[in-house]
C-alpha cells in the first residue's frame, strides 16, 4: 500500500497554457475515453492500424540491448531515460500526443489531443473536460511560428492572443521538455517501480514492455485527481512501452485509491505518442474568430 501526498495546488485547464502542468491520461472506471477518428483509437494503436504485440520468449533479458536509461529490471537511470525520450521524439517532423488527466474531482476528466508539425512550426491542442462522461468545458490552443491563440468555450467562446511565444520554445513546453522535471513522462521514469521488461514486436517495430504493480516509496502526485484530503493508494498497475530509441510510445495504468472520509475510487489512464511523421496540423474552426478578436 502506497501513501500519496495531497496535491497542494490545482492545475486548472485555463492555467495549462502558462503553467505547463500535465499528468497522465486518466478517467474514472467505466467512463469512455475521448477518441478522434483521425488519430486512431486511444488504445495504443497508431495511424489507424491495429497494434499487434508478439512476445519473443526465446530471448532472455541479458541478450537484449535496452533503450538508454532502461535495463532488464526497469529504470537504470531516470534522467537518462527522461532525456532519451525527448531526444527521440524531436527527431520526428510531426507527431500526435494524446492524453487525459484528472481534473478537480474524482469524476472529472481532462482530455487533450495535441498535433505538432515541427517543419511547418504549427501546433494545435484541443481540450475537453467531462464530468461523469458529460462535457462541461472546452478549450483550445493554436501556435504558429510566433503567434499564439487560446480559446475558452465553457459557455460562449472567448479568446486570447499573444506574440511572446516562439513555436520551438512553446512546443517543448507543451510536450514537457524538462523545464521542471514534471509531467507524465517524468513520473513514469521516477515514481514507478518496474518488475522487468519483455521484448515485443509492435506495429512491426521491436519495443520493450515494462510492467509495474508498485509505486516508489514517495509515490506520485499524478495518478489521482488533485483532491484535498488524505489519499491512500490501494492497488496500482502500469504498463509502459518504450521503443529502441528510448521514446515512450505508450503508458497505461489503473489505480484504486481511498480519500479519507469520501470513499474509494478507481482511475485508469493513458498517454500516447502516435502518428509519427504522419500528423497534419489544421487550423481549428475557432481561429478566424480569435484573429478577429485580437
Amino acid at each position: 500500500m502506497s501513501r500519496l501526498k495531497t496535491v497542494g495546488s490545482l492545475c486548472l485547464v485555463a492555467l495549462v497554457v502558462l503553467s505547463g502542468c500535465a499528468a497522465f491520461e486518466s478517467g474514472d472506471s467505466g467512463t469512455p475515453a475521448a477518441t478522434s477518428s483521425t488519430d486512431g483509437p486511444a488504445t495504443g494503436q497508431s495511424n489507424g492500424q491495429t497494434a499487434t504485440a508478439t512476445q519473443t520468449p526465446e530471448l532472455t533479458p541479458a541478450s537484449i540491448d535496452h533503450p538508454s536509461g532502461w535495463n532488464e529490471s526497469g529504470i537504470a537511470d531516470g534522467l537518462e531515460a527522461y532525456h532519451a525520450h525527448y531526444e527521440a521524439l524531436y527527431t520526428y517532423n510531426s507527431f500526435t500526443r494524446i492524453e487525459r488527466s484528472p481534473y478537480l474531482e474524482p469524476h472529472q476528466t481532462l482530455s487533450s489531443i495535441g498535433r505538432y508539425d515541427q517543419d511547418a512550426k504549427l501546433l494545435d491542442i484541443a481540450y475537453n473536460v467531462t464530468e461523469n462522461g458529460s462535457t462541461i468545458m472546452e478549450q483550445g490552443e493554436y501556435q504558429s511560428e510566433k503567434q499564439y491563440y487560446f480559446m475558452n468555450g465553457t459557455d460562449s467562446r472567448n479568446f486570447e492572443h499573444a506574440e511572446r511565444y516562439s513555436y520551438d520554445s512553446y512546443m517543448k513546453h507543451r510536450t514537457n521538455k524538462p523545464y521542471a522535471r514534471s509531467g507524465p513522462v517524468y513520473y513514469a521514469v521516477s515514481d514507478v517501480h518496474y518488475d522487468g521488461a519483455e521484448r515485443i514486436v509492435r506495429d512491426g517495430e521491436t519495443m520493450f514492455e515494462y510492467q509495474s504493480n508498485e509505486l516508489q516509496p514517495n509515490g506520485t502526485l499524478s495518478f489521482v485527481p488533485p483532491v484535498l484530503g488524505e489519499t491512500t493508494a490501494q492497488e496500482f498497475s502500469m504498463t509502459t512501452i518504450v521503443d529502441g530509441d528510448g521514446m515512450i510510445r505508450h503508458i497505461e495504468y489503473e489505480i484504486t485509491y481511498t480519500i479519507a472520509g469520501r470513499g474509494t475510487f478507481t482511475r485508469t489512464g493513458r498517454l500516447e505518442f502516435t502518428k509519427l511523421d504522419d500528423t497534419t496540423v489544421n487550423e481549428p474552426d475557432w481561429l478566424e474568430d480569435a484573429k478577429a478578436a485580437s
